[in-house]
Parts: structure tokens; sequence; C-alpha cells
């Protein structure tokens, strides 16, 4: 059983739908994790299962908390690094021209 998810995740925080992750050594819970920090999320990745399922619940027990998540992704994805294409062009880019550099 998996509580994580990669492409999902990936598509459900672009479409401004906040995810919960459990953290772990897995694959899936690394994307999941590695994710939520990248658009400013930390908070949405619990320890354990016990910790998901509560906060789960408190999450869909309390309408001004999943608004407020909501309106902390929908600024979040204009400014974290996650969906910052601009930001990671720009870095690429620099690497590439480092790699450039070297190889004279």
């Amino acid at each position: 059983m998996t509580l994580n998810a990669s492409t999902t995740a990936l598509d459900s925080l672009w479409a401004g739908l906040p995810v919960l992750a459990v953290a772990g050594d897995r694959f899936p819970s690394r994307i999941s994790q590695t994710m939520l920090r990248a658009v400013g999320l930390p908070e949405m990745i619990c320890p354990d299962i016990n910790s998901y399922i509560a906060r789960a619940v408190e999450i869909a027990s309390d309408d001004a908390k999943q608004h407020a998540l909501k309106a902390k992704l929908k600024e979040n994805l204009k400014t974290e690094p996650l969906f910052n294409v601009a930001r990671f062009t720009e870095n690429l880019e620099q690497v590439y021209l480092r790699l450039i550099k070297q190889a004279k």
C-alpha cells in the first residue's frame, strides 16, 4: 500500500489541490515529499500513517483550513520552485554555460 504519489501529486498541486504525504524512504514518498517542500507545503508531510489519518480528518473537518491551504498553494505556485519554469530554465542555462566553459 502506498499513500504517496508522483505524477498524480504533481497534477493535483498544479491544479491547486493540496496533497498529503507520508514520509518514507520509498521512491513515491520521496517524490511527494520533495514536491511538497518545493511548493512550500512541508506541513503536508506526515511522519507516519497515524498522523496522516489525523491530518486528513482535521483538514476534511475544517472548511477554513481547506480554504487556507488552497490559498497558500495558489500563492506559492507563483513563487516557489516547483512550478517556476523561468527560474528553472535560467538555472539550467547557467549549468550548461558552466559545462561549456569546463569543456574548453
